[in-house]
């Protein structure tokens, strides 16, 4: 029997909800049904509130930029078919994360880099953190967010060293998606915060993998480094800022998603 899906998202904009996650054809077609949550203070707080009282078995929180190809739904229920066959006790699946050495997992276009960022790699990949723009949760996994962690940094993090802890596994999938989002050229406070509440919380798992600065040891040089070393590539034009675009189905279907 197939287990309902729900999509649940943060969003602050209406205009980019539309451009991207609503023009989804799973969700236009009804196949993926979806929650928006207006006016959150935390996303893990508010995450955590769907979870303790979920509209399906198996919930997928994810970015409001994000477009999910077509057919995305089919590609995430063979995941988790595989995974039901090789790690029953399985809690957590997304697109994109670290495995423990720190090296990167999972398939998508990301529009910030304006790079096809992985490849298709079939079977589902243990990982030891997540990317926060597609977390999907199985209810019956027992993990979920913790409410106390502010804003909407790192909750995909602490959720996936709350798993390890509860010894549940943690897996990207081969199911790519369109991460539509406009560069950002530095780290605000509240990445800060919540940087700072994970180390905190964790000390003892650290050092924790990071998709930015490959490894959270437990304190804020890891961050600081990351900041000087992007100060230095905008001021040299190493790195350069992109805008989102208009149409994320363009590069839908010039990486070969749909």
């Amino acid at each position: 029997m197939t287990q309902p899906i729900t999509i649940v998202s943060c969003s602050n904009s209406r205009e980019i909800l539309e451009q991207n996650l609503l023009r989804s054809p799973d969700v236009v077609s009804g196949a993926l049904p979806v929650r928006v949550i207006k006016g959150a203070r935390s996303a893990a707080a508010a995450y955590a509130a769907v979870i303790a009282d979920p509209p399906s078995p198996v919930l997928v929180f994810a970015h409001q930029d994000i477009y999910f190809p077509a057919g995305w739904a089919s590609r995430l229920r063979e995941a988790m078919q595989m995974l039901d066959a090789t790690d029953p006790s399985w809690a957590v699946i997304g697109c994109y994360g670290a495995r423990q050495d720190g090296s990167q997992a999972g398939y998508l276009y990301d529009t910030s880099s304006r790079r096809l960022l992985g490849r298709p790699f079939g079977a589902p990949q243990k990982v030891a953190m997540l990317d926060e723009i597609v977390i999907v949760v199985r209810v019956a996994g027992g993990v979920n967010f913790d409410p106390a962690l502010p804003g909407f940094h790192m909750y995909a993090t602490e959720l996936a060293l709350a798993a390890a802890h509860a010894g549940r596994g943690v897996y990207v999938g081969d199911m790519p998606v369109v991460h539509n989002s406009a560069s950002v050229p530095t780290l605000d406070a509240s990445f800060g915060a919540a940087w700072r509440f994970v180390s905190r919380k964790w000390r003892s798992a650290m050092p924790v993998p990071n998709l930015m600065c490959r490894f959270m040891t437990g304190g804020d040089w890891p961050l600081w480094r990351w900041r000087i070393r992007n100060k230095i590539m905008l001021i040299t034009g190493k790195r350069i800022l992109y805008e989102r675009v208009p149409d994320p189905t363009v590069y839908a279907r010039s990486s070969g998603f749909e």
